[in-house]
């Protein structure tokens, strides 16, 4: 680098030693900026070490004195000659003659410098020199930088938050809120900022806010409850997490409020569903054992009518029990059915037609001054379905709907096959699968549902009627059959303006030849041959047996699966069925079915069974000849089913 010599002090310009004072230059050295001061014409006359170290030199300040500056600064840094005109910012500035504060100079290798100008001037305001003081405010810049670009993260996160934020002081006075509050409340921000916290929660009191403000910590969010107001009027629930939170200047309270309406909605279907399958399984269970009880009455009612004469009073009371056995029997369908363990026979059938068949007795059921419309499709709607309990569920809804307009009215069945996406379905109030569906809708112009009773019409025995006027079994029956067969159904209705309910069940193809009837053979008679009967309950097994034995069968007995297989292992001789019940203590009849084919017998079994349908689906693993028997039966019911699958025939002595 070249160097200017240094000039003699002797000739030094009388305007540098006029300004020159040691103390002044002690004073210029202890700042920590780069200073650097100048005559007029534009000698160096003092300068500290700051500056030398800024500008990269390794020269003693002394040593720059009365040298040229604008020379000295081009010759000692590169990175000030391409410094945005570094050179003729300065020309600029003196001319000016105006101080200067906070001029930034980017150099070229990143560091930012802050500028200032002062003009020095003598006591007559006769320019006398010119000083520059440099500071490095490089780390100061990127920590601005730095924390602009937070606040801008801070604020897109708080914008964007899905939960509605509000920043308020100790008074309530609303300091700020994100863009997911004013949408949930219907507020402009500006508007929002003119309330406060009382306007937005009607939960909002004083005394609240102070508890809470003396009890949250920074950092240590509370989760409280609150109702929000919108612009409206209208009203939600939310949960609130408030902590404190330092804005530097204050503290303000930080309130994050997350709208619970569809959680709550999410929570009280649940809660629906699970008391439904609660109330599901304690009435399957009460069926099962009652079930038990009514095969017991039936069966010996069947037998004791079998030795009484048709024309004697005893015979008459036996055929009393057996009404009533009978009745008592089809309560104890519809709470199977309610908790989805009938046993349905499901076919591929066309619901246009199945409906069209049932539309003849739906007209009688209803009366003259009901009328009744029904509109169904062109095209075919197969669905998977036991027709006989479609043809049930109809014949409920319909009785309900006569019931509903004592003074006649309009009964409409419309049937569609539609098509429900993610979107249809995403606006039912229960979760629905998307997908093809027979949309089944019967209305009527009746009293309607009362909005409290709604949720509750589908649970057995609850009934909207008088005592006297139904057992509130009906609608059980129709949800247990429709949920049974992978649909869905739910009411539309409002008091005092009529009722719809809504069927919907999957679609399916056509039926194939795989879904073609058996054809029942002729009903058998007499049987030889021997039986194992395997049962828990005392009172079924003797029927059973008695049944078995009057028809000339040789029956072994079992009370569950573990003596009935050792009973099994006793017998020398050929056994021609197996009949044995589904659900029993130690190993039920499942279990002993899939042990007597791992020990290699092929023997046909008869599995009976008040409970699920599941039974039915598990069989199918078996192999060999299975077939199922619904509890209750009677006496001939048992008869019948195993002189089937022995091949008995002849008169029937229970008949």
């Amino acid at each position: 680098m070249s160097r200017e010599p240094r000039p003699d002090p002797a000739h030094a310009p009388s305007a540098v030693e006029g300004l020159g004072s040691l103390l002044f230059g002690r004073l210029v050295d202890s700042l920590p900026s780069a200073v650097l001061v100048e005559t007029t014409d534009r000698r160096i006359f003092t300068a500290n070490r700051a500056f030398c170290l800024l500008f990269g030199t390794e020269e003693e300040p002394e040593t720059l004195i009365g040298r040229d500056s604008r020379t000295w600064v081009r010759d000692a840094s590169p990175l000030f000659q391409d410094a945005r005109g570094f050179t003729g910012r300065i020309e600029a500035t003196i001319e000016e003659g105006e101080p200067v504060r906070g001029d930034v100079l980017q150099l070229a290798d990143g560091r930012v410098l802050e500028r200032e100008y002062t003009p020095i001037r003598a006591r007559d305001g006769v320019a006398a020199g010119h000083m520059w003081q440099y500071r490095d405010v490089t780390a100061e810049r990127r920590a601005e930088d730095e924390l602009r670009a937070s606040e801008v993260k801070f604020r897109q996160l708080f914008d964007n938050a899905s939960d509605g934020i509000f920043l308020h002081d100790r008074n309530g006075s609303l300091v700020d809120v994100n863009r997911r509050a004013c949408e949930v409340l219907g507020y402009a921000r500006h508007e929002l900022l003119a309330m406060d916290m009382r306007d937005v929660d009607i939960d909002f009191e004083p005394a609240r806010i102070e508890e809470l403000w003396h009890h949250v910590q920074p950092g240590e969010p509370i989760t409280t409850a609150g109702i929000h107001r919108r612009r409206d009027g209208t009203t939600f629930p939310v949960e609130v997490r408030v902590t404190l939170f330092d804005l530097g200047e204050r503290e303000v309270m930080l309130a994050m409020a997350r709208n619970l309406t569809e959680r709550n909605r999410l929570e009280e279907q649940l809660l629906q569903a699970q008391k439904m399958e609660a109330i599901g399984r304690l009435a399957g269970g009460i069926a099962h054992d009652f079930n038990n009880v009514l095969t017991a009455i039936m069966g010996h009612a069947a037998l004791l009518s079998a030795e009484l004469k048709d024309d004697g009073p005893a015979a008459e009371d036996v055929r009393q029990i057996q009404d009533s056995a009978e009745r008592a029997a089809s309560l104890t369908r519809h709470l199977l059915a309610f908790s989805r363990q009938q046993v349905l026979q499901p076919e591929r059938v066309d619901a246009g037609m199945a409906v069209r068949r049932t539309e003849g007795l739906l007209r009688r059921l209803i009366g003259e001054d009901i009328h009744l419309d029904v509109d169904l499709p062109a095209g075919g709607a197969h669905v998977l379905i036991d027709p006989g309990k479609l043809e049930h569920a109809l014949i409920n809804l319909a009785v309900n709907a006569r019931d509903a307009m004592p003074h006649g009215g309009r009964l409409s069945l419309v049937l569609r096959g539609v098509e429900l996406g993610e979107e249809e379905v995403a606006r039912f109030p229960f979760p629905f699968m998307p997908g093809p569906y027979a949309l089944m809708s019967v209305s009527d112009t009746g009293t309607g549902i009362p909005e409290p009773l709604r949720s509750k019409i589908f649970e057995p025995f609850f009934s909207t009627k008088p005592k006297d006027k139904g057992t509130g079994l009906g609608l059980s029956m129709v949800y247990g059959f429709v949920k049974q067969s992978g649909g869905y159904v739910w009411v539309d209705s409002a008091e005092g303006e009529g009722s719809t309910f809504h069927i919907a069940l999957p679609r399916v193809g056509p039926p194939g030849a795989e879904d073609e009837p058996e054809t029942a053979g002729s009903e058998p008679g007499n049987g030889k041959g021997t039986v194992l009967v395997v049962e828990d309950e005392p009172s079924v097994l003797s029927v059973v047996r008695r049944a078995l034995a009057d028809r000339g069968y040789h029956v072994l007995e079992g009370r569950d699966g573990f003596e009935a297989l050792d009973v099994l292992r006793r017998h020398q001789g050929d056994l021609d069925l197996l009949v044995t019940d589904a659900v029993m203590p130690r190993m039920g009849g499942l279990e002993l079915a899939r042990r007597v084919r791992a020990e290699g017998r092929n023997v046909p079994i008869l599995i009976t069974s008040g409970y699920s349908s599941e039974v039915v689906a598990a069989m199918e693993s078996l192999g060999g000849v299975v077939r199922f028997l619904e509890k209750p039966f009677s006496a001939g019911d048992v008869g019948r089913a195993v002189g089937r699958m022995t091949g008995g025939r002849g008169p029937d002595p229970m008949e």
